[in-house]
């Protein structure tokens, strides 16, 4: 699955944490504001809404899940999702994510998938992992003013990289 088939414009925060509102605060402050952001826009109950956010949180204590080249991309799978959703925060300025590579983040790609599609989740992990691999793509995304731009640098990026190499998609 493509990373634009599991965003929505509505889902890419630009400025985070400082200009967004509700965005604000550490990584486990973004990562639950982000997450009851776009669970209660999809339409998940209050209970869905909670346990998502403990499985994100907890998963982050677990194991950072920030890669390195300021990218995370944290993640959880759930009983009750049925189609994989997910948002992205931007932000220029960096967020502590104890990336591996102990540099700061500047691009969150925040995932929930369905519980049972294991091979899914990695491909869809693999696939953006892949796509954020290649610095001038992550600095082009940093430095765009608008959710519109960014999503449109996705889409492209995406298009490219299916015409030059099919096998570099996120084809589940």
């Amino acid at each position: 699955m493509k990373l634009s088939g599991l965003l929505k414009k509505e889902d890419i925060f630009t400025g985070c944490p400082q200009s967004s509102p509700g965005i604000m605060g550490d990584k486990f402050q973004l990562l639950e504001n982000m997450s009851r952001l776009i669970l209660e826009r999809a339409g998940f109950s209050p209970e869905d809404v909670t346990k998502a956010v403990e499985a994100i949180l907890e998963r982050e204590k677990s194991m950072t899940t920030g890669i390195g080249e300021n990218v995370a991309i944290p993640h959880a799978s759930l009983p009750f999702i049925k189609e994989a959703i997910g948002a992205m925060c931007i932000t220029r300025v960096g967020i502590d994510f104890d990336s591996i590579d102990q540099r700061p983040v500047h691009i969150v790609i925040l995932l929930f998938v369905p519980k049972n599609q294991f091979q899914q989740h990695i491909r869809t992990l693999a696939g953006i992992a892949r796509l954020v691999n290649e610095e001038s793509f992550r600095t082009m995304i940093i430095t765009q003013n608008s959710a519109d731009d960014i999503w449109d640098k996705i889409v492209e990026k995406e298009n490219l990289d299916g015409k030059t190499n099919p096998e570099n998609g996120f084809s589940a």
